[in-house]
């Protein structure tokens, strides 16, 4: 690599180093201490205003409704979020914030619109645009790179199940 792409990888992964440990920084010293910061990602995932259902959520977050439920289990007992069942179809469990729960996401929401403002702000549109299409193209490289890399997990177990 060459000095310049040497700097900007270390700036690009301390940037995102950075706004994790910002965020878990907020919560663990915060009104909302008890929440971690994969917890409060996971309240986003449901939505203020919205009631999601277990398979919805799991399917947002990426996760089997099996590990969905470990941590609903947690942020129920924590009274982030209000489980219940669907009155036209009982097998359905639907979740939607408590007051807490949408307290926190709002208080997450602060900080995201100071992060952006504190980015966006001094730039023109061009700048803009620029940024956006060069966050875009790392997001698109990255989840291209995780798709095959857990293709390649999921081919090498089915060649170790077969032995």
């Amino acid at each position: 690599m060459t000095e310049f792409e040497t700097e900007f990888y270390e700036l690009l992964t301390g940037v995102m180093d950075l706004i994790g440990r910002t965020e878990e920084e907020a919560l663990t010293k915060g009104e909302f201490s008890n929440l971690s910061r994969s917890e409060m990602h996971t309240l986003r995932s449901i939505g203020i205003y919205e009631t999601r259902s277990m398979g919805e959520t799991a399917g947002i977050l990426g996760v089997t409704t099996g590990t969905l439920t470990v941590q609903m289990d947690r942020l129920v007992r924590k009274g982030y979020v209000i489980r219940g069942r669907k009155p036209e179809d009982r097998r359905v469990v639907e979740l939607r914030l408590s007051r807490s729960g949408k307290l926190a996401c709002r208080m997450q929401d602060r900080f995201n619109r100071l992060l952006l403002q504190n980015v966006l702000e001094p730039l023109d549109e061009k700048e803009r645009e620029l940024l956006f299409r060069s966050v875009q193209r790392i997001d698109l490289f990255l989840k291209d790179q995780y798709k095959k890399y857990a293709e390649r997990q999921v081919g090498e177990r089915g060649r170790q199940d077969k032995k």
